[in-house]
């Protein structure tokens, strides 16, 4: 239920949190851009209910995750003060695939005004919570650390979100790629681009 839930995401932060933190302060390559990074991707300022408040699609332009899933987008169906209903689609061989998932919104670390987590509270899938930890100015782009709990193991994995069918000819997610470099290369983890212009 919720509260199995939000207590399974709220350990898995904690790890998470702690394991960020440590791999940003104990890399000498990076020092001072980390440390200003750090700074400027303070959680409580990057609301996922604002982010996520659109009709167009947010599709997830890069990825941490072991075998991410193709042409993966959320669509926004309904979004009430405290929930919001959404359709998580992705492309498996010729198919596309519709999962309709429901997010509690609350807040990891800092100030509790301002929602910055979901925590899946309904549909079929592993992901038991998300937090988004940057969104760039123009609210086009933002990057999503997210934690999965299977039979098997806990997973978390980092991703570029942008809103609309990403095009950068102009660079616009420039400032969310960049956050999300610093932490793959502080994490020391692969990632890959799971989009490409044929994604329906």
């Amino acid at each position: 239920g919720t509260k199995k839930n939000c207590e399974a995401a709220s350990w898995l932060f904690q790890q998470l949190q702690h394991f960020f933190l440590s791999a940003l302060l104990f890399s000498p390559a990076f020092g001072q851009e980390h440390e200003a990074s750090l700074n400027e991707t303070k959680a409580e300022d990057y609301p996922i209910d604002q982010f996520m408040n659109t009709t167009e699609g947010i599709w997830v332009l890069n990825t941490t995750q072991r075998n991410p899933q193709f042409c993966k987008k959320d669509t926004n169906i309904n979004m009430t003060a405290n929930e919001t209903y959404f359709l998580r689609s992705y492309q498996e061989n010729d198919t596309i695939v519709n999962i309709s998932l429901v997010g509690e919104f609350g807040h990891f670390a800092g100030d509790e005004d301002v929602r910055n987590l979901i925590t899946i509270i309904g549909g079929e899938t592993d992901v038991v919570a998300e937090v988004l930890l940057y969104r760039s100015q123009n609210n086009s782009c933002g990057v999503v650390l997210v934690t999965a709990s299977s039979s098997e193991e806990s997973l978390s994995w980092l991703d570029v979100r942008v809103r609309g069918r990403p095009n950068d000819t102009e660079n616009k997610y420039e400032d969310c790629n960049r956050d999300f470099y610093i932490y793959v290369s502080a994490a020391k983890k692969n990632w890959t681009s799971p989009y490409t212009r044929d994604c329906q």
